[in-house]
């Protein structure tokens, strides 16, 4: 008997790319904030100015007073299953994750690249927006899960979810 995947799929949030080298985090939170808040526009100098060409981030490291005023919240905990992914978008809607992913992920680096998760496909593929590749990629659900590091930033305040599939 093959194993079934929860799979969800979100209606497609708009696409913002990167600008700097160590900016995808800063490029997925205006795609996070636009999603949920309507506004990609980050008024904060001190958050703005930790987009880098050349200092990797942690999201811990956006100031707590940025995250509070915006319902954001950061955790550090790896998904164990392609179906906890999903049932956390069900939840939450659109989520920045990351780790050792994306094709330009080259060598031992100590941070990851950022993307922002907004589906788990039937065969158990995650979808998302990479801000250097482009719109609409995809990642094998297991790989994903041995490259996640674990930090995650999602919307906490009535998080906008809206479901184009879902399945069992």
């Amino acid at each position: 008997m093959e194993a079934t995947v929860a799979s969800i799929i979100l209606r497609e949030p708009d696409f913002i790319r990167q600008t700097k080298m160590n900016s995808c985090w800063y490029a997925c939170l205006k795609m996070l904030l636009k999603w949920h808040a309507g506004s990609s526009t980050i008024n904060d100098d001190t958050v703005s100015g930790l987009a880098s060409h050349w200092t990797p981030r942690s999201y811990d490291e956006i100031p707590q007073a940025f995250r509070s005023t915006n319902n954001l919240r950061f955790e550090d905990r790896n998904f164990a299953s392609t179906d906890e992914i999903a049932a956390f978008l069900k939840q939450n809607g659109p989520f920045m994750g990351g780790g050792k992913v994306g094709k330009f992920f080259i060598g031992k680096r100590r941070f990851g690249h950022a993307i922002l998760i907004y589906g788990v496909m039937p065969d158990g593929h995650i979808l998302h927006h990479d801000p250097t590749l482009g719109a609409h990629c995809t990642i094998k659900g297991d790989n994903y899960l041995r490259l996640q590091d674990g930090e995650r930033m999602y919307y906490t305040s009535n998080p906008r979810v809206e479901i184009e599939a879902m399945g069992s």
